[in-house]
Parts: C-alpha cells; structure tokens; sequence
C-alpha cells in the first residue's frame, strides 16, 4: 500500500470491529464508577476523621463531586488523545 491509500483507509475506510467499540465504552464506564467511588470513600473517611461522625454525609456529598469531575477530566483526556 502506498501512503495515500494508508491515510484515506484510516480516515475513511476503516471501521473498528465492534469488541473493541464496546471494549472502549466499558473502560470508560468503569473510569468514572472507580473515580466516583474511590473519592466518595475517600471523602467520607477524611470528614469523618477530622471533623466527626456527624460531617460524614458532607464528605460523601464532597467525595462525589471531586469523583464526578475528575472523572470526567479524565474521560476528557482519554478522548482527546484518541
């Protein structure tokens, strides 16, 4: 194959096969389940440590919104790079 014909079947002809589609969306999916659930962790622990029992629902409510962000930065940066 000559270098035209590479980069018009990278652009245009060439589909991905549907197990790695499918592979992609589970990663992502699994990204930002992980990403939420270690910060909520993470959030309910240290509020409750530091600031007692009853401040533990804020760092759940902390926890999610840090997990729910960075998540999605990092989706940001996977798709960016793709």
């Amino acid at each position: 194959m000559n270098d035209s014909s590479k980069k018009s079947m990278s652009k245009k002809g060439y589909k991905r096969p549907l197990y790695i589609q499918v592979a992609r969306y589970i990663a992502i999916g699994t990204e930002l389940g992980m990403s939420i659930s270690i910060m909520t962790l993470f959030g309910y622990i240290s509020f409750k440590r530091l600031l007692g029992e009853n401040f533990a629902a804020i760092g759940v409510v902390v926890g999610v919104v840090l997990g729910f962000f960075s998540g999605i930065y990092s989706l940001y940066k996977l798709v960016k790079d793709r």
